[in-house]
């Protein structure tokens, strides 16, 4: 069996997760720093002028982890769209389904650490929401 089939036939149910923002710690907040600096940098010349001030309009900010709460009383009343907090990878239909409801999957969970190599951070992995999944949590 292949990989992709067997993420496939797992289950992994978008209304089984939430956002934990609370429980972000500096160190969580500082990875979302790097990270989106690094490609808001990238999207000033690469990205359209529609999509930087829509980043603008919903305030994503560069000093913390969005709070998909917040963000999604800004988002909802402009476009009718929400982010929605998962806990990973979702098969393409479920993804495909989520967006034709105007529900935008945002992955939450992973690790999120800096470690030094030289002078600059690199960062281990990437994720942007801390999350609990509920029983339908894929096994890692």
């Amino acid at each position: 069996m292949s990989s992709e089939a067997s993420v496939e036939n797992t289950p992994l149910s978008i209304e089984s997760t939430v956002q934990n923002w609370d429980q972000y710690t500096p160190a969580d907040h500082e990875v979302w720093q790097i990270l989106y600096s690094r490609r808001m940098e990238q999207l000033q010349t690469t990205a359209s002028q529609k999509f930087l001030q829509g980043a603008e309009l919903i305030r994503l900010a560069q000093h913390e982890i969005p709070n998909l709460d917040k963000v999604n009383r800004r988002l909802g009343v402009r476009t009718g769209w929400n982010a929605v907090p998962v806990g990973g990878f979702l098969p393409a239909k479920e993804f495909f389904a989520s967006l034709s409801d105007r529900r935008f999957p945002t992955t939450c969970g992973g690790d999120r650490r800096v470690v030094e190599c030289g002078s600059a951070p690199q960062l281990t992995r990437f994720n942007t929401c801390k999350c609990e999944r509920g029983r339908s949590e894929r096994p890692r």
